[in-house]
């Protein structure tokens, strides 16, 4: 549910963030949590006349438990549809690297048809359904240090999944080094105090 809301706030915040730098959303509270979002940003693009576009964004949650931190990553990749569509929690996200090993991510919420965010387009209408993927640290070093070549999402609808491979996408294709960049910035905010109380 918290991740939920995040997501849903930030959705919010996109329009005034659209045109600034990768992170879009940095908070943290004085019990030392801490959430940093970063922009959407475009990792594919098609070739051929619809040259469809593919972004994505990162999410990191840092939680304070006692003595220790727990840290969580997410990564969402937005699905354009005509109509809405729901995705129930454990779908999966499937990541192909270039020697051929295979990631496996589950979405961690619940999108309900009400949660798809829309715009008109010449007369038309389409929706966006966001998912929320987690990661481990280890995960997300894989992706990081390995070229991925194919991803497969799972859906609800139609024949069950969606490609989006490097084959397809000779106008750009650029996963890995999207999340590394996203890994390197939240890095970068997380040497920062920016907690409002501290010194007051």
């Amino acid at each position: 549910m918290y991740v939920m809301k995040k997501l849903l706030l930030f959705l919010l915040l996109i329009p005034a963030f659209a045109n600034a730098q990768d992170i879009a959303y940095d908070k943290q509270e004085a019990n030392g949590n801490r959430s940093i979002v970063t922009s959407f940003v475009k990792f594919a693009k098609e070739k051929g006349w619809t040259g469809a576009e593919y972004k994505i964004m990162m999410d990191y949650t840092g939680i304070v438990n006692g003595s220790s931190l727990i840290k969580k990553y997410y990564i969402s990749i937005p699905l354009t549809l005509l109509e809405r569509e729901k995705l129930s929690r454990g779908r999966k996200l499937l990541i192909k690297f270039e020697n051929g090993n295979i990631l496996e991510l589950a979405n961690a919420i619940n999108v309900f048809e009400s949660d798809n965010t829309y715009e008109i387009i010449g007369g038309m209408t389409f929706y966006y359904l966001h998912p929320m993927y987690e990661m481990s640290q280890e995960q997300l070093d894989s992706i990081v240090k390995n070229r991925v070549t194919k991803l497969r999402i799972e859906t609800e609808t139609g024949k069950g999944y969606f490609d989006i491979d490097q084959n397809s996408c000779t106008k750009l294709w650029n996963f890995s080094g999207t999340i590394s960049k996203f890994y390197n910035d939240i890095q970068s905010r997380l040497s920062i105090n920016n907690d409002i109380h501290k010194d007051f």
